[in-house]
């Protein structure tokens, strides 16, 4: 059984207010100012994941998507691997940052 997980993470010592949209986007394009998490949390077989956020082959909505390659290797001996996407790149709460989503009822990539 090959077990992945992406989760979006808002740990953060102070979480900033998101902005007052319709949407609030965790990807949207390579590169666009309205995305908002990256995914740096790498847990588990982490060695076993690459991620690809340019991927140009049949992308949903503008011109990019996000590729994700898992190779099951267990080059960490954990059996599973994961992502947290994260505001700003690799904080786990130790930083400002972050975004207070409780005005939304959707998380769009």
């Amino acid at each position: 059984m090959i077990k992945v997980m992406m989760l979006v993470g808002c740990i953060a010592a102070s979480a900033i207010a998101a902005p007052a949209t319709d949407v609030f986007y965790i990807y949207s394009d390579k590169g666009a100012p309205t995305n908002h998490f990256v995914p740096s949390g790498w847990m588990g077989d982490y060695g076993d994941l690459k991620v690809d956020d340019g991927a140009t082959l049949t992308p949903h909505a503008g011109k990019t998507a996000i590729k994700w390659t898992y190779t099951a290797l267990g080059k960490q001996g954990a059996g599973w691997a994961g992502a947290f996407w994260q505001s700003p790149a690799n904080n786990w709460g130790e930083r400002v940052g972050g975004y207070d989503l409780t005005a939304y009822t959707k998380l769009t990539f």
